[in-house]
């Protein structure tokens, strides 16, 4: 459920994000697993 969710977070980073800029890559890359890290402690502290 949540990955689908994060996955449309990064669809959106995606498009916002420079495209062909390698910086603004990685920082996709890192960003989307930060966020899916908080994300996924945040459900595990909850549920």
């Amino acid at each position: 459920m949540n990955s689908r969710r994060s996955q449309k977070w990064a669809e959106l980073l995606v498009l916002i994000s420079p495209r062909n800029s390698v910086g603004g890559t990685v920082l996709l890359v890192v960003g989307a697993a930060v966020i899916c890290a908080a994300f996924s402690t945040i459900f595990w502290i909850i549920g």
